[in-house]
């Protein structure tokens, strides 16, 4: 009766509780990163993201999205990571959102693609390889008619002879509108919460500094304006006595005169 009584416990125990080593094994499993390197992830400034093909209006800022239009061959918009960061065999972790609008394949020749992927090129622009593939949506475009949230990890592959690593929002051979917004590309096999790069920080607060100089400047100018110059103020004081000098002495005598 004791051992049976004992055995219960232990299954009790094991069945709620973890040991240790076991926890410990589990949180050193998980890689967290948190350092976005994505710049720009809300799509607020027209200066970051790069585009190939796809419209010129591609940054909406207004309402924070990016956008590929159609195109019968590939289009994608883009951004540089730092090659000694994106190596092979690095753990990355990605999220955004994406939505279609209206999406149909636009010819028979090539089949229709909707992804996002980090790509290696060389130092000319030239296609080497992708190296990591993460959301592949042409199947699912019914599906992500409204926004809807993705997040993925992966490993990093081979790059080959690749010299850069470009992020790519990528889509070929279709009709219609493909959206992104809040992207983030951190380290690690967890996504942790939406935050802006390091990059955008620094210049947040460059051009915040760079405004208030500006206003202030502004300011003091439009308040100089509203005062004379000690030089302004003498030829005013001239012009004055001068009035006053002429007034008197085609109205009055002088003494002598009298």
């Amino acid at each position: 009766a004791i051992k049976v009584a004992k055995d219960e416990i232990n299954l009790g125990v094991s069945s709620t509780y973890e040991t240790k080593a076991n926890v410990e094994t589990m949180v050193n499993s998980i890689n967290v990163g948190g350092r976005n390197y994505v710049r720009d992830y809300m799509f607020e400034k027209q200066d970051v993201w790069q585009r190939f093909k796809t419209a010129s209006t591609f940054i909406d800022s207004n309402n924070n999205f990016g956008r590929l239009s159609s195109e019968s061959g590939s289009t994608w918009l883009y951004q540089i990571m730092p090659f000694e960061t994106f190596k092979k065999g690095q753990v990355v972790t990605i999220q955004y959102e994406i939505k279609c609008e209206n999406i149909s394949q636009n010819t028979g020749t090539n089949s229709m693609l909707i992804r996002t992927q980090l790509t290696g090129y060389d130092n000319n622009g030239t296609h080497i390889k992708d190296v990591c593939i993460f959301g592949m949506h042409e199947k699912e475009v019914d599906n992500l008619s409204e926004w809807t949230k993705v997040t993925v990890t992966r490993t990093i592959g081979d790059v080959g002879v690749s010299t850069q690593i470009h992020l790519r929002l990528y889509a070929r051979n279709f009709i219609g509108n493909v959206y992104f917004r809040n992207v983030k590309l951190e380290l690690g096999n967890k996504a942790t919460d939406l935050s802006s790069a390091p990059e955008d920080t620094i210049s947040d607060i460059s051009d915040a500094k760079n405004e208030a100089i500006n206003s202030a400047n502004n300011t003091l100018t439009t308040t100089i304006t509203n005062y004379y110059t000690k030089a302004q103020t003498d030829s005013q004081i001239n012009v004055a006595k001068n009035a006053i000098t002429s007034s008197v002495s085609s109205t009055y005598e002088t003494k002598t005169n009298v």
